[in-house]
């Protein structure tokens, strides 16, 4: 019920029962959802025992990877930032964590934001300005015919692969479709 609501998943905290933020428990479901597609193998989430923003677990394989996710809220009045250049501000400030911090995790950016924007020119202009493994970038896209439909988009220098996924509205299936 609380993927309905929009505000939670902006500003909700930590479920008592599960180290994650609801934006960060959506994002790492999403992913592991296109994991599952792409890959074909039995994807999971997990907290993350060293407090990080969870672990996506490949349960054929028994191996698996921590994410930190960003946050980009939805447009204000007056603001004129592009989706692109948004999103390139929100890897730059995380990777200004350091090294350290960046290397073996996958970045997922929670977008917002508004607007078109081009996802190979995207992953070009952050490729070489980081360490995580992998950067991911996903949002809402809207509800159509009932179904809530998110986009997922794995940044890339040379091609950004993109994701559509529709979850019905009662939670209970969704489909995977590749866009890009």
């Amino acid at each position: 019920g609380q993927i309905r609501d929009p505000r939670h998943l902006r500003v909700g905290r930590n479920y008592k029962s599960f180290a994650m933020r609801p934006r960060e428990l959506l994002g790492n479901w999403l992913l592991c959802a296109v994991l599952c597609e792409q890959t074909g193998r039995n994807w999971t989430l997990s907290e993350d025992p060293t407090g990080g923003d969870g672990v996506i677990l490949d349960r054929d394989t028994a191996t698996g990877f921590p994410t930190e996710h960003v946050y980009i809220p939805p447009p204000t009045e007056g603001k004129r930032m592009s989706v692109a250049e948004q999103v390139i501000q929100a890897v730059r400030a995380k990777a200004a964590k350091g090294a350290q911090y960046a290397r073996g995790k996958t970045l997922l950016v929670f977008s917002e934001a508004v607007g078109a924007w081009f996802p190979n020119r995207v992953g070009r202009a952050v490729e070489g300005t980081h360490e995580f493994a992998a950067v991911w970038i996903l949002g809402l896209e809207g509800v159509i015919d009932g179904r809530y439909v998110y986009w997922v988009t794995q940044l890339n220098r040379m091609h950004s692969p993109s994701w559509r996924i529709r979850i019905v509205a009662t939670f209970d299936g969704w489909t995977v479709e590749p866009v890009q």
